[in-house]
């Protein structure tokens, strides 16, 4: 094996290596080669051997171990080398669906799932003033120190009532909760 640069970058070609000798005596051609992308894992290994990719963590993108962090490389090179990361036959009712579809084909998810959106991150913030004269960022003009709310806040109820006796929801104005009764609106005590 050549020498690589970093410990990082030898521990990834480890994993190719593994994944590919794997691959090799599965399928029992030499010069069978992992696909690293999710089309080509489809065309070169699922729908040219007829062959899976079986106990890929399902919290590990399925990606080229270049672009994947060291923790999933060592995870992954476990699992490997303990036979819970295998390659295996797929089953003879699945061959003769037509196309395969990449995503049946693919042994994990092809990204992260998104975050939930609390809308945007930047609200009530504002953007640096330049620089003065030694290169320093300038202050704000008034600094904003109080306290920002959560992004999610879980079981709050009002207290007030949200309809009045006869009905009409509450009017809100002029920041004062008002309720209709005996003909007219009325401040909330």
């Amino acid at each position: 094996m050549a020498p690589y640069s970093t410990k990082e970058a030898e521990q990834k070609g480890e994993l190719r290596a593994s994944m590919d000798s794997a691959l090799a005596a599965k399928t029992g051609d030499p010069s069978a080669r992992m696909g690293w992308t999710a089309a080509k894992f489809r065309n070169r290994i699922f729908v040219r051997y007829w062959i899976e990719l079986l106990g890929w963590p399902p919290h590990i993108p399925f990606k080229n171990p270049g672009k994947a962090a060291m923790a999933d490389i060592r995870e992954l090179q476990t699992l490997l080398d303990a036979g819970e990361l295998r390659f295996v036959d797929v089953p003879a009712a699945e061959r003769t669906a037509g196309n395969v579809s990449i995503a049946r084909a693919c042994p994990a998810v092809l990204f992260a799932p998104p975050l939930p959106d609390y809308g945007r991150r930047n609200v009530g913030r504002r953007a640096a003033r330049g620089f003065d004269t030694h290169g320093n960022v300038r202050p704000r003009r008034y600094e904003r120190n109080g306290p920002k709310s959560m992004k999610l806040v879980e079981g709050v109820v009002d207290s007030a009532e949200p309809y009045t006796e006869d009905g009409l929801p509450q009017m809100f104005k002029d920041r004062v909760h008002m309720v209709y009764k005996d003909g007219s609106w009325w401040p909330v005590a």
